[in-house]
């Protein structure tokens, strides 16, 4: 089992769960929760935390018991989500110590469960991310609509970290989190939610509907996945990319649009309006993004 390669990593799992349980809804379907005491239904998210960055200090593999958590840097992060949380109007409902995931390495970090209006939680990751200089802050925001997942594969039968990290790879996902037993992925919004890990080794996920975002700094919300991640596919520093599909479903999004983008030809993405939305401004924004790469915007419905 994975959990073998870092020592005591399910005792913050256990520490924390009756806290997490306790807010959960009585049919104890992962990821959805109940109103808190005062009968109020502020969303719940689960959050990714860290002020360290590998980059600048080599990346190492890293354990729920990393010395990492005794150092003062880590408290000094403690200290700030508790001001940050005061400071947006956030509740912190638990703290797991997990390791992060990233690129077949693992680095120290934290899931925070909290709760608090989409806004507030924006808020309140985008400062984590101003200061301790994280390109982004994952947040899931729990809700049966969301069109973005987190997914949860159990460990059981799962074989050394390293065969984890290849199964991760080959399915085009770089980025999770082990907590506990179980390997955790998001979805976000320019991804496929069919995830792709072995099902005889990680069995079927236990998925829950979400908001998923990546806050940087200031809470801007990016809309690459992460700079570095798939850039033949999405370009860093908040592009779509060069493909028309993550162009599509990202500009819709941000405008409430349902533009169709399709390159039937190479180097020409040709985009035909829908009724849905600022149109105008959608088409700008395509016609923005590919210009980034060389390439022209054609739209059937005007004179060329």
């Amino acid at each position: 089992m994975v959990a073998g390669h870092f020592p005591g990593m399910g005792s913050s799992y256990d520490k924390h769960r009756d806290r997490v349980e306790s807010a959960r809804r009585k049919d104890g379907k992962f990821g959805s929760y109940e109103a808190d005491e005062s009968g109020a239904t502020l969303p719940i998210a689960t959050i990714g935390v860290t002020s360290y960055r590998g980059e600048d200090r080599g990346v190492r593999g890293a354990a729920v018991d990393d010395p990492y958590y005794d150092s003062e840097e880590y408290q000094d992060l403690r200290e700030h989500i508790e001001l940050f949380a005061d400071e947006h109007g956030v509740e912190v409902l638990s703290e797991e110590t997990v390791p992060g995931i990233w690129k077949a390495d693992t680095e120290p970090s934290s899931a925070l469960t909290v709760r608090g209006s989409r806004e507030a939680i924006r808020g309140f990751a985008g400062d984590i991310a101003e200061r301790y200089n994280q390109d982004s802050v994952m947040t899931a925001v729990f809700d049966d609509a969301g069109q973005e997942t987190l997914q949860r594969f159990s460990l059981e039968n799962a074989g050394p970290l390293e065969e984890v990290f290849s199964d991760m790879e080959d399915a085009g996902r770089p980025a999770g989190r082990i907590n506990g037993e179980y390997l955790e992925i998001a979805t976000l919004p320019v991804e496929d939610r069919e995830i792709g890990l072995p099902a005889d080794i990680y069995g079927e996920p236990e998925i829950a509907n979400a908001h998923v975002e990546l806050v940087g700094k200031s809470g801007r919300v990016e809309r690459a996945p992460f700079p570095g991640y798939g850039d033949d596919e999405a370009g860093a520093g908040g592009s779509y990319g060069s493909r028309p599909d993550l162009m599509e479903q990202g500009v819709n999004r941000s405008h409430g649009t349902d533009l169709a983008l399709s390159e039937d030809e190479p180097g020409v993405i040709t985009v035909t309006a829908g009724s849905q939305g600022d149109t105008s401004a959608a088409i700008k924004e395509v016609e923005h993004e590919a210009a980034k790469y060389g390439k022209r915007v054609v739209r059937p419905d005007q004179p060329v």
